[in-house]
């Protein structure tokens, strides 16, 4: 995706090693406050992306009811 970010319908905004040392000083890791959806270094250019919060509290919601083990999704993104 890195390669040819048109391809997959997004714009990749890192573009220097402070952009992601950026990234990395603002993930849920470090910052447990931060939202799921926090800045990721793209966006999408095509129709607009389904949430990514949206789609863990899915997943969650679908673990939740499996008999089998299924594991919810990292908050730490």
């Amino acid at each position: 995706m890195s390669i040819r970010p048109a391809h997959y319908g997004i714009q990749v905004e890192f573009r220097t090693f402070l952009d992601y040392y950026n990234y990395c000083e603002n993930t849920p890791v470090l910052k447990p406050e931060l939202p799921l959806v926090a800045y990721r270094g793209y966006h999408t250019t095509a129709e607009p992306a389904r949430r990514l919060d949206k789609l863990a509290q899915e997943w969650d919601a679908l673990c939740a009811k499996q008999s089998a083990r299924c594991l919810p999704v990292p908050r730490t993104w």
